[in-house]
């Protein structure tokens, strides 16, 4: 931003994130989980140029900044990433494991916004390209935004009705270990509730939407 603002130029910030990532860890253990990681890092060492940075935010999570593209260019060169990504073929642990990938892209002009805006931006876009059905790409723009913000503060009042209604919590009973005596005399309750892609969402990523929507009772009596 400091150098689009002194020199002008544009650049574009891009999130990719692989898709369906926790069953190759539920599969072949997070050792080869990070095999897969090593080997995307690489494929984006060698198909972007030297002037473009790339990190890993964490996870599976990537980013990358292309300098002086616009929107077009930036669009083709994620569209591109994904093409290889989907071809791409590792070996892990004996078994060769394929992937693929979403990807948002925003746009840096000269009127930037603070880099925290822009990469939020861009993983808005992001969970678009998720949203619409993963191994795509999605650019950030106003009007999408907006109507993404609106989907997500309402999803939750349904997704936690239908679990209410269709039993789909889970309780996991946590041992509480007596130092003393060595012994397991009582265990702690733990409430989970299983997201869109099977993983087990923990009670700060439903409980305060359940809250708002005066559900914690319902949610309480299912516990009891």
């Amino acid at each position: 931003i400091a150098h689009g603002k002194r020199y002008g130029g544009t650049a574009a910030p891009l999130i990719l994130d692989l898709d369906n990532f926790k069953y190759v860890n539920d599969t072949l253990g997070h050792g080869g989980g990070d095999e897969l990681i090593k080997s995307v890092a690489a494929l984006l060492g060698k198909r972007l140029r030297d002037s473009d940075v790339i990190a890993r935010l964490g996870g599976d999570e990537f980013a990358v900044l292309l300098h002086e593209v616009d929107q077009a260019v930036a669009q083709q060169v994620a569209v591109d990433l994904l093409g290889e990504i989907r071809h791409h073929k590792v070996v892990v642990s004996g078994q060769r494991v394929s992937m693929t990938a979403s990807i948002g892209v925003a746009l840096l002009e000269d009127d930037a916004v603070d880099t925290s805006q822009l990469l939020a931006d861009a993983d808005l876009a992001m969970y678009e390209a998720k949203r619409a059905g993963r191994d795509r790409v999605s650019v950030y723009s106003p009007e999408r935004a907006r109507e993404a913000r609106v989907r997500a503060r309402y999803p939750w009042a349904e997704r936690l009705r239908v679990a209410l209604e269709q039993d789909r919590f889970e309780l996991y009973a946590q041992p509480i270990l007596d130092l003393a005596t060595g012994e397991v005399s009582r265990h702690e309750v733990l409430l989970r509730m299983p997201g869109d892609d099977g993983e087990l969402l923990l009670p700060g990523a439903f409980l305060p939407s359940a809250e708002r929507l005066g559900l914690m009772l319902a949610i309480d009596r299912w516990v009891v």
